[in-house]
């Protein structure tokens, strides 16, 4: 019986110490896991980051592309102005015609003429815009990224 009690004497000074041990052990071990842990997230963030980095240059390059080949959203605010441009245009042309006689206003009238002029460029460049835009209207722009791009 003695000898029982010694032995137990013994084990409970050696499992005090095993279980700190193991505390420590676990401690260790948890620390390398969320080492670990942080190590993946971080990955992960770069791997995100990059994506959304490489989203946006898509996206900026698709605007980009639609923009040289075909017209932007200030093309229809400008072409929706010319009709009435256009009745300016005329009633200014009618009124000068008349003007002409008046050798005071030909300064004035010359002045007109060369707007109108400008005008009508204007209205020309619009249409050729509108015609060329027209002829791309179908042109089918696609995103097909290889396996290996992605």
């Amino acid at each position: 019986m003695l000898e029982n009690i010694k032995y137990l004497e013994t084990i409970s000074i050696t499992i005090k110490q095993s279980i700190n041990e193991l505390k420590i052990l676990f401690q260790k071990i948890n620390e390398k896991k969320e080492n670990l842990k942080l190590n993946i997230q971080k990955i992960f963030t770069k791997i995100r980051n990059s994506l959304n980095n490489r989203e946006d240059e898509l996206l900026s390059e698709v605007d980009k592309t639609f923009d040289e080949l075909f017209f932007k959203e200030g093309l229809i605010k400008d072409s929706e102005k010319l009709p009435n441009k256009i009745k300016m245009l005329l009633k200014k042309g009618n009124i000068m015609e008349d003007d002409w006689k008046d050798k005071d206003k030909i300064i004035f009238l010359i002045n007109d003429c060369i707007n109108i002029e400008n005008n009508i460029n204007d209205i020309n460049k619009i249409n050729e815009i509108i015609k060329n835009c027209n002829s791309k209207a179908d042109l089918n722009i696609s995103f097909n990224p290889e396996d290996n791009e992605i």
